[in-house]
């Protein structure tokens, strides 16, 4: 083989070694691009869909979060309840309901304590306070002034990072219930049945 011929060969085999390399670098921006789309809908998808603390209670992180769902499950540790500490009731079918909030002081607009509150007033559907409503008729499951009611629609009390305190109930005898009830009892025993002023004494105590 002459040298011209040899010159040309090895030109060929520096223009190939080029164009591999060059392929090589393309295919792995390719292949990085992929991975950087990937994870980016990964990200989405989980800030969509924040995952929930294993083991927690599916409750309400906030109060607002009315939609997350309130399991009355028997396996939750209830804790003790103790006064001035913020609560959250749920009540009705799954505890999906939103009741108020106690211990969170009655100017809250969440405030059972609260008479000018959604959840405070004696006219609303959604208020304990309301003796023609579910949640405060004295004849109804879902009321926490059933003095006999151990239904599972009775409400439930937890806080906003998901810990079961029991069912806020006025039955000390139902399974589960918060460390409060036997006063809750009394206190409606008390007034005679007469919700605002069984307001007035609950609140004195854990408003």
């Amino acid at each position: 083989m002459n040298l011209a011929n040899i010159g040309r060969l090895n030109s060929l085999k520096h223009l190939t070694r080029h164009i591999l390399s060059g392929m090589c670098v393309i295919a792995l921006l390719v292949g990085t691009t992929d991975l950087l789309v990937a994870e980016a809908d990964i990200l989405t998808k989980n800030s969509d869909n924040p995952a929930k603390p294993e083991n927690a209670t599916p409750a309400l992180f906030t109060p607002n979060d009315i939609g997350l769902l309130v399991l009355a499950s028997e396996r939750r540790q209830r804790k003790h309840y103790s006064r001035h500490r913020k609560g959250l009731i749920y009540g009705g079918k799954d505890h999906k309901q939103f009741l108020g909030c106690i211990g969170c002081g009655k100017f809250n607009s969440n405030s059972i304590c609260n008479p000018y509150s959604a959840y405070g007033s004696k006219h609303n559907s959604t208020s304990l306070f309301n003796k023609y409503s579910n949640y405060g008729s004295k004849y109804s499951r879902s009321s926490p002034w059933n003095l006999y009611n151990s239904s599972d629609s009775t409400p439930i009390l937890v806080d906003d990072q998901g810990r079961f305190y029991g069912y806020f109930t006025s039955n000390p005898y139902r399974s589960q219930a918060f460390s409060y009830a036997r006063d809750l009892q009394r206190w409606y025993k008390e007034s005679d049945g007469d919700l605002e002023k069984f307001q007035e004494k609950l609140c004195a105590v854990l408003g």
